[in-house]
């Protein structure tokens, strides 16, 4: 009976619709009810496989809740899927919050009771604090310091911080000057050749596959566009150790697959928040997806792909890689943009 009111259908004891309708419309009734057993089998293993809370926000029992509900939660859910990276970030802190032992502050933060940029605060603040009383405990001394001399360690600190920085760009460019290649045959030749000419230079394409190695030695850092990479370096002849991707929310993920291939490891640098790429002539050269995957029914359902997304950004939080937020900013002292 439960299972029937769930699905809209009423329930009558057969007794009375044997009475009332002859029989005719039992043998109906029963048909509607084993059709819809399939159904929800079908919906208790969704809810087991993705352990569903949906039943909680529509405030009712799976038994209870009518498909209409359960079909537009479940809908709406469908369309946020690119937001998926945000609740996979939220998570993450709220568990970080709970672990360090702040259960009552997540708590409050999610019940809207704490406002965030207060939570914020407090938060820094207590890390200060626990940073000192540590510091304290492994250094009684400290306590004896008066402000004044703390003022002074803090400056002294910071002037160290400063020399410490540029020693450890003058050591890069000592380790990068002493691995330089020397000497005029094999790759080398080649480069040499090429500088000596004053015309008839060889194709970069050609000399990224011929001498990319002794190229990479002399300059590690490429700034390169998706299309130039596809352009000039052909695959599996130079590999890169790590690749940044900026201004990710303007690079589709189609267009960032080739410089992705070629890289050990990817840092994705965007923000959500700016205009995706243009997607007009796409929609009026691309062919009707939608109707092809309705065709297919027998196929099982998958997440989306990485052309259903807008961006390499929205790719990598739609699969949830690990993401952080910006914690400084280099155009200016003042905290504010990286808030906006």
């Amino acid at each position: 009976a439960s299972r029937a009111n769930a699905l809209g259908l009423q329930f009558v004891p057969d007794q009375f619709v044997k009475a009332a309708y002859k029989g005719e419309w039992l043998e109906n009734a029963q048909q509607a009810l084993r059709g819809a057993q399939p159904l929800a089998t079908a919906l208790d293993d969704l809810v087991k496989e993705l352990k569903l809370g949906v039943f909680s926000v529509l405030g009712a029992s799976q038994d209870e809740a009518s498909v209409e509900a359960l079909a537009t939660k479940l809908g709406a859910m469908a369309d946020g899927a690119g937001r998926y990276g945000e609740w996979v970030e939220l998570s993450r802190s709220e568990s970080s919050l709970v672990q360090g032992g702040a259960r009552h502050l997540a708590e409050r933060m999610a019940s809207g009771e704490f406002d965030v940029e207060r939570a914020e605060r407090e938060i820094r603040l207590c890390r200060a604090e626990a940073i000192w009383t540590q510091a304290v405990t492994l250094r009684p001394a400290l306590r004896e310091l008066g402000l004044g001399a703390r003022g002074r360690l803090v400056e002294e600190f910071q002037q160290l911080e400063a020399d410490r920085r540029v020693d450890t760009a003058t050591s890069i460019r000592a380790g990068h000057l002493g691995q330089m290649p020397q000497g005029a045959v094999g790759m080398m030749s080649i480069i040499r050749g090429e500088i000596a000419k004053q015309r008839k230079h060889k194709p970069i394409r050609w000399l990224m596959a011929e001498a990319g190695q002794a190229i990479q030695r002399i300059k590690p850092v490429f700034l390169m566009s998706p299309l130039s990479v596809a352009q000039f370096l052909r695959p599996g002849k130079v590999e890169f150790d790590l690749l940044v991707i900026d201004e990710a929310s303007q690079v589709r993920p189609e267009d960032a697959l080739g410089a992705v291939a070629r890289a050990k490891q990817v840092v994705v640098v965007g923000d959500r928040k700016q205009l995706p790429p243009t997607s007009f002539f796409d929609r009026m050269t691309s062919g009707d997806d939608d109707e092809d995957e309705e065709d297919q029914p027998d196929q099982p359902a998958m997440g989306a792909k990485a052309t259903d997304l807008e961006s390499i950004l929205t790719l990598c939080e739609a699969r949830g890689l690990p993401s952080r937020m910006l914690e400084w900013h280099y155009r200016s002292r003042d905290p504010s943009p990286r808030k906006v």
